[in-house]
């Protein structure tokens, strides 16, 4: 508001606050004219003061400086006694900065040499033009009366800032556990319906790959912490529903991996007794041979009629069976024939 009239004149203000002291700062191209300045802003301030009333003040005392421009420090300083109102009627502002009063201030407001001894105790300040509404912040007050210390006012939203924060990362941290938890048991649900039912799984391969998911999945939804705000409900529900489907399917597969062990062992029994009843010519060879064909289906015994590999199996005992019975009737027929005769003495 002060530049509203000053500068036209070719004088700046600009104000700060500090320890309940108001301080105004009037920079022109030469130092500003204290007496007639003083008077100018006493009148002004004193209007304000009585129109908002003191108690809603932020400030108790008034220093006014002038300085010239480019100097570090003020020319002079003056205090401001706003004093008390004298007739009761409460001008406003812009009624004592009428052109009237701006009159009284020369065009060529400005002293003709500095000070002697300026004072040096208020360094100028930096970035506070205040312009448009923004100027009546610099002394309408923004407190009402009674407000504690400015101190305890930062204090306050010191800690209220702490406290948001606070609830700021307990929610977030409740959002994150909750999506996870949502997502462990989604991921969970959606696995058990594409495994269905364990027996109609149609090879190993996939057994073992249903084993390996279902285990991670336990172990996920195992591994997630009980927080009190957080219902754990679901998780345990669908442990509950994910340990048996892993049994079933471990057990599963440990039946079906001892069916191909057994499966291979006579295969590879099979395999040699083959090999040996090429080269068979004495009862005592195939003897061995009916041995082995017996070892290979001893292997396939063993495997139960609902595994994977019963159909295989089912066709390698019936062939083995077969070569069983013929390792025995060569054996036979060799125990059978008569010895060779004896050569005639001469």
């Amino acid at each position: 508001m002060l530049n509203r009239y000053l500068q036209p004149k070719g004088i700046t203000a600009t104000a700060t606050l500090r320890d309940e002291c108001l301080h105004l700062f009037l920079e022109g191209p030469q130092v500003p004219n204290r007496q007639a300045l003083s008077a100018y802003v006493q009148q002004g301030l004193i209007g304000l003061r009585d129109k908002l009333g003191a108690e809603y003040t932020t400030f108790r005392a008034v220093r006014l400086y002038g300085t010239k421009q480019g100097k570090p420090s003020p020319a002079w300083e003056e205090p401001i006694d706003l004093g008390e109102s004298g007739n009761g009627s409460v001008p406003d502002l812009s009624a004592a900065m009428t052109p009237d009063a701006i009159a009284s201030v020369p065009d060529n407001v400005t002293e003709a040499e500095e000070p002697e001894h300026p004072s040096s105790a208020i360094a100028l300040p930096s970035q506070l033009t205040p312009t448009g509404a923004d100027e009546i912040l610099a002394i309408v007050p923004v407190t009402p009366p009674g407000a504690p210390s400015r101190l305890w006012a930062k204090v306050r939203a010191a800690i209220a800032l702490l406290l948001l924060l606070g609830l700021a990362g307990a929610a977030a941290t409740f959002a994150w556990y909750w999506s996870r938890q949502l997502r462990a048991v989604s991921q969970s649900q959606n696995l058990r319906i594409q495994v269905g039912n364990v027996e109609a799984i149609a090879d190993l391969a996939t057994l073992q790959t249903v084993r390996q998911s279902l285990q991670t999945t336990a172990d996920r939804l195992e591994s997630l912490p009980v927080i009190p705000v957080v219902s754990h409900a679901p998780v345990e529900a669908e442990i509950a529903e994910v340990r048996p489907l892993l049994t079933d399917v471990q057990d599963r597969l440990a039946t079906e991996e001892l069916a191909q062990a057994n499966l291979q062992a006579a295969l590879r029994q099979a395999q040699q007794a083959e090999t040996l009843s090429q080269q068979a010519t004495t009862p005592e060879q195939w003897d061995q041979v009916a041995q082995m064909w017996q070892a290979a289906i001893a292997h396939l015994v063993v495997v139960p009629d609902n595994t994977l590999a019963a159909a295989q199996v089912q066709e390698q005992r019936l062939l083995y069976q077969q070569n069983y019975q013929e390792a025995r009737d060569q054996l036979t027929k060799l125990r059978s024939a008569p010895p060779p005769a004896a050569a005639a003495k001469p």
